[in-house]
């Protein structure tokens, strides 16, 4: 039965994931009933019909929209996370700098978070955009949340000024990863031993053990020879790994996962993001919609007591 349950979850995940990549649309315009909430970038200097980069002549973005919509009856809590290059980076909100803003939405409502991103260099940077809702809800062992209901992205690529390289992209050092041959997973998700299949009764929601630190497998798809990652993971408010991954072959991907938490024996949720492709220009809607999604975790708990 739980496994059951957690297949049938699965197929939400695999369909919540594929409109969590679409970076033309806000995803609440697509599928607003299924997923309860969205978020979107609203500007006018996009010069893709993937409404994906931007271009930007002055060293800061001010958006002329983002929005945070909640389609829930009732109000909701939700924290936004700002990266530049895939570093936590901070915004000005309110006339004061964060890496992070939480907000409080009415339900059946959509609000504009009036941001700006000081201090860009002149070439390309990447903005990804977290929308984390009900930051403080803790999961336990048997509980299963998918990324769908808790966790949506939006990236966008900003060109600034004349220069079209980015400095960032060319000092990357990458960590190969062990790729095994098989259908790619469409979805991410973190068990204790290495697997090539989705097993619902492996995956983890929850880290209660110590023991569980020494043996964290994170499993993501291929689908391009070749294809790069940057993978970042967030205990609740603050980065606590940043690398960049790649594989030389298609398949499902394991890579082993050392978290240095802090103060686990208080509960706090884990935040997985795997950006695929970064600082690669798509020139197909594959490129686009598969190379450069950005992948988010199931709802994962830590309370080692």
């Amino acid at each position: 039965m739980r496994l059951a349950k957690y297949v049938l979850l699965l197929a939400v995940v695999i369909v919540i994931q594929g409109c969590q990549s679409t970076a033309h649309q806000s995803v609440s315009q697509e599928t607003p009933h299924m997923l309860g909430f969205g978020i979107s970038l609203g500007d006018e200097r996009y010069i893709d019909d993937w409404r994906f980069t931007l271009e930007i002549m002055e060293d800061r973005f001010k958006p002329d929209a983002l929005l945070v919509e909640n389609f829930h009856p009732d109000k909701q809590p939700y924290r936004l996370h700002f990266f530049l290059n895939y570093e936590p980076y901070p915004v000005i909100y309110n006339g004061e700098k964060h890496t992070y803003i939480d907000v409080e939405v009415p339900g059946n409502t959509t609000v504009d978070v009036p941001i700006e991103v000081p201090g860009l260099s002149e070439g390309v940077h990447e903005l990804l955009i977290v929308l984390n809702r009900k930051p403080d809800r803790y999961v336990e062992s048997d509980e299963f949340i998918p990324p769908g209901e808790t966790t949506l992205t939006r990236l966008a690529r900003l060109h600034v000024g004349q220069k079209t390289e980015t400095d960032v992209s060319s000092h990357i050092s990458y960590e190969m990863v062990q790729v095994e041959e098989a259908e790619p997973l469409h979805m991410i998700f973190l068990s204790e031993e290495p697997l090539t299949a989705f097993d619902g009764e492996k995956l983890i929601t929850a880290i209660t053990e110590p023991e569980q630190l020494d043996n964290l497998w994170l499993h993501f798809p291929v689908y391009q020879p070749g294809q790069t990652f940057a993978l970042m993971v967030l205990q609740d408010t603050e980065m606590i790994t940043q690398t960049y991954l790649k594989a030389e072959n298609t398949g499902v991907a394991h890579y082993p996962l050392d978290l240095e938490l802090t103060q686990p024996e208080n509960p706090s949720n884990l935040i997985i993001l795997l950006a695929g492709n970064p600082f690669q220009v798509p020139g197909t809607n594959e490129e686009m919609y598969e190379g450069r999604m950005v992948y988010v975790n199931n709802r994962i708990t830590v309370h080692i007591e």
